[in-house]
């Protein structure tokens, strides 16, 4: 009876050890064109069977985008990047990937910068004359 528990533990238990979520995500978000980078790192021996397949991205605490992926760029990492009109700065943005195996990994980013001001917001400059030149 032990031999068989043993035998089952290990055939339950052996494919989660190849199981992991990724080693790492890192997040970058450029400003001009309010674009986000996610790259992440997940070492494995084929793309297909073994891969991120899920991308979750939340703003300011709210749900925003679900992307479900079916390989992995490279055996190392991957690289998705997402437009994001609505964020401005002082923005948090947390991003969720999860293995198809087993395990899942988060990463967080509060936008930088100063918010450029909408046209409404900027005082108009007063206009003065300027003289004519002579002829």
């Amino acid at each position: 009876m032990k031999r068989i528990i043993l035998a089952l533990s290990m055939v339950f238990t052996l494919p989660l050890l190849f199981a992991h979520p990724a080693l790492d995500v890192t997040l970058k978000y450029l400003q001009p064109g309010k674009n986000l980078v996610v790259v992440y790192q997940h070492p494995v021996k084929d793309v297909k069977d073994h891969y991120i397949s899920e991308i979750r991205i939340e703003l300011n605490g709210k749900e925003i985008i679900t992307q479900k992926l079916s390989l992995q760029d490279t055996q190392t990492t991957g690289e998705v990047s997402y437009k994001i009109p609505e964020a401005k700065a002082g923005d948090k943005i947390i991003v969720g990937t999860k293995c198809n195996k087993m395990g899942t990994k988060k990463a967080e980013l509060t936008i930088e910068g100063k918010e450029i001001p909408s046209k409404e917001a900027i005082p108009e400059t007063p206009k003065t004359s300027v003289p004519a030149f002579p002829k």
